[in-house]
């Protein structure tokens, strides 16, 4: 994976030697993620007459870079507002804090099954896995980069109902924190009891294929939360355990 750079001053502001503080989230609220939609979205806000911008723009295939130099430029993602009505208990919460000039911001393109109606409120929004995939990569380069930002969404600043498959109800806080623990994989762990179930996807429905002993060290690569549950898949072998049965160890 690389990024592709299509850059352009237009709706950035400079600002010399900035210090990213956070790593802010959106979504493009397009209707596919198709590879050249990131290219398109970049040559949109080189034109655009709306004060929009973001430093990064995520589809499919691609990780495209608008913001010419981060370093020295920032975009316009984040102002705005306060939104009175919140979606979410975590929206707003960082309004005041994380502004355009102490932020780096990525835009995730989306995708919708109903295509009749493009509302915010709208459940049928989501992210394939090939964007979250190319997102992860690029939000494990970002963290590397620039160690202390702290990743949040748009939602936590204004309460803007953004990126929408992971804030339009309480429910979907799950999706962004899911997306929050794939960034440190992978990691290890190490089982805390006896018994611990190794099912053959993630969820209490599925196979159980073997029960591992306590002190068992593993290497998890992904994490999913299905009902609420954190659930780790082993590297090596493709299962997956829960992960409140585990600690992580170095």
């Amino acid at each position: 994976m690389k990024v592709t750079k299509i850059t352009n001053i237009h709706n950035t502001t400079k600002c010399v030697s900035r210090r990213p503080q956070y790593i802010v989230w959106h979504y493009t609220a397009g209707t596919s993620s198709n590879q050249g939609k990131a290219k398109a979205i970049a040559e949109m806000f080189a034109k655009t007459n709306n004060a929009a911008s973001a430093d990064y723009i995520v589809d499919d295939g691609s990780v495209v870079q608008y913001n010419p130099d981060v370093k020295k430029r920032y975009c316009w993602s984040v102002g705005g507002t306060k939104y009175i009505s919140m979606t979410t208990s975590a929206g707003g919460k960082y309004y005041g804090k994380c502004t355009n000039a102490n932020s780096i911001s990525v835009e995730l393109c989306s995708s919708k099954k109903n295509t009749k109606t493009l509302n915010a409120s709208d459940t049928d929004w989501y992210f394939t896995n090939e964007t979250i995939q190319n997102a992860l990569w690029l939000a494990k380069k970002l963290s590397k980069k620039y160690p202390d930002a702290i990743h949040i969404m748009h939602h936590h600043v204004t309460g803007k109902v953004c990126p929408n498959p992971w804030t339009v109800n309480e429910k979907a806080l799950n999706g962004w924190e899911e997306f929050k623990l794939n960034m440190t994989t992978p990691f290890k762990v190490k089982t805390t009891k006896e018994g611990v179930k190794e099912r053959s996807r993630a969820g209490k429905k599925y196979f159980v294929i073997s029960k591992l002993k306590k002190g068992k060290k593993c290497i998890i690569d992904e994490v999913r939360i299905v009902d609420n549950i954190k659930y780790g898949r082993r590297k090596k072998y493709k299962t997956w355990i829960k992960l409140k049965n585990t600690k992580q160890i170095k």
